[in-house]
């Protein structure tokens, strides 16, 4: 069991969450979800002990280990009891090298093999609990399905923070989103949140508009007492004579203008109370422009592979590959990790030589987005960033704010940011761009759901071409008219 008691954590003058009382019982398996820089790896470093809460503190019963992201992941010297479970759940994932090869060749794994020795490292050991941080990215089809088995059939505790609406679906039953400084939790998979999420919104917009609709007739209602107020005093103050009748006149309108302050006052008390207990305005979405208009190409064709082999490190990726891709095709390119699907991109660039030819209409105008969040100039700030002879400049920044990352963060260098708000940054100079073709590997690796709903969007109403390296399902169920998956050293095309 883990409780949590009156957790507060402040991170860079920002208040993540305060006042989080949470219990997760044995057994249970978590989801976290939430925007990029809510504070959901900085709840889960709270819970492993790897950062201490500012007030507050936490029970845990049992033995818990973290896998971080994999660019955080460091290889454990532990493995001499669980050596043989080790090599068993590291082959069953993928990872097809003994440890010691592991430990010399470690800064030269892929992004996909450091979350599989992770993963590896972790379920060998004998844990009660198990915290994972975005597992799914980079891994392959086959690994997450693995994974997903693997977590289902694990008699104890799972906390798991992902953007992957398929994998949470078939792994959690309770959610835990970090929204506004606050913990929200909702029982069942993420369909399940999905819907409670829009119904409690509905329940909220409907209580705030009527609340709205009352504080504006209780503001008239006090308003029009006033002025009666006023016209009494005025009618009362008028030059007259000492008669009686006068004089009794006055003193009734001054009972009248006494009972009008009572019932005013009464009403001011009233708006008050309702002002006080007034239910917050429910989150608006706020439009993200994006132009990716691109030039029309006229000819059908846009790409064709031509007896088109490669090999890397001497290992043969694909060989005699022929292939076309078609003007408005939207392909996802799917394989297991190591087949060559980024290097399958980079040859498209022109970044990688290869044994064959590549034709490339020359009416394409291509956009590639590397799934390399590293690779942005760390030093500069944000604003500087934007600032680099854009005419977008402005429509940048607002872009980014209304996908999450604050106006207080412009100022910071981007080396501080998170690994979601280094991949918007990166997007969003993609979709500000005028191109015909997009060549995307691993987009949302690291985006909040929000964001990844958007992106579809984009994507299903782009009127170019697309070529995208994804494991996330439902992105490519919700986008993609072909698929080309890499498998035994050749490329297949199938319409989906």
């Amino acid at each position: 069991m883990i409780i949590l008691n009156k957790i507060k954590k402040e991170f860079a003058d920002k208040l993540l969450f305060e006042d989080v009382n949470l219990t997760i019982y044995d057994g249970e398996k978590v989801g976290v979800i939430g925007s990029n820089g809510s504070g959901k790896s900085t709840f889960m470093n709270i819970i492993s002990g790897d950062i201490k809460p500012d007030f507050g503190n936490v029970q845990i019963d049992g033995k818990i280990d973290y896998v971080k992201q994999a660019s955080e992941n460091l290889i454990s010297n532990d493995f001499v009891e669980e050596k043989y479970k080790f090599q068993k759940i590291s082959k069953d994932i993928g990872l097809n090298k003994d440890i010691q090869n592991l430990k010399n060749n470690y800064v030269t794994l892929s992004g996909g093999e450091k979350t599989k020795l992770a993963i590896s490292q972790c379920l060998s050991k004998d844990n009660e609990c198990i915290l994972l941080d975005e597992p799914t990215n980079n891994l392959d089809y086959k690994s997450i399905e693995w994974l997903i088995e693997k977590i289902n059939s694990f008699n104890g505790t799972v906390i798991v923070i992902s953007h992957d609406r398929y994998f949470l679906n078939k792994t959690v039953n309770k959610i835990i989103e970090i929204e506004n400084g606050k913990l929200n939790e909702y029982y069942g998979d993420y369909d399940a949140y999905e819907m409670q999420k829009k119904e409690a919104l509905l329940t909220q917009k409907r209580k705030y508009d009527n609340e709205q609709l009352l504080n504006r007739k209780i503001e008239k209602q006090i308003e029009g007492l006033k002025e009666l107020t006023r016209k009494l005093e005025k009618s009362s103050k008028k030059d007259g004579s000492t008669d009686k009748r006068i004089a009794g006149y006055k003193d009734s309108v001054q009972a009248k203008v006494k009972k009008i302050a009572r019932a005013k006052g009464a009403k001011i008390t009233r708006l008050e109370k309702l002002k006080e207990n007034r239910t917050d305005k429910p989150f608006e979405k706020k439009d993200i422009f994006y132009n990716l208009v691109g030039q029309e190409v006229s000819s059908k064709l846009l790409i064709k592979f031509d007896g088109v082999s490669k090999s890397f490190d001497k290992n043969l990726l694909f060989e005699n590959v022929n292939l076309i891709i078609e003007n408005h095709d939207k392909v996802a390119l799917v394989g297991d990790n190591g087949t060559g699907k980024t290097t399958l991109l980079k040859m498209i660039m022109g970044e990688e030589s290869c044994q064959g030819s590549i034709w490339k209409s020359s009416a394409l105008n291509m956009a590639y987005l590397t799934q390399d969040i590293y690779d942005l100039k760390e030093d500069m700030t944000v604003i500087e960033f934007a600032d680099r002879g854009s005419k977008y400049k402005t429509q940048f920044l607002t872009n980014l704010s209304n996908m999450g990352i604050t106006r207080q963060l412009f100022s910071r260098k981007i080396s501080t940011l998170s690994l979601g708000e280094r991949m918007k940054i990166k997007l969003n100079e993609v979709i500000l761009g005028d191109f015909n073709l997009l060549i995307l590997d691993e987009p949302t690796n690291h985006m909040d759901i929000e964001n990844k709903k958007f992106l579809e969007d984009v994507l299903k109403n782009y009127k170019g071409s697309l070529i995208i390296v994804s494991h996330d399902r439902a992105l490519i169920k919700n986008v993609c008219n072909k698929i080309i998956t890499i498998e035994n050293k050749t490329l297949s095309k199938d319409y989906l």
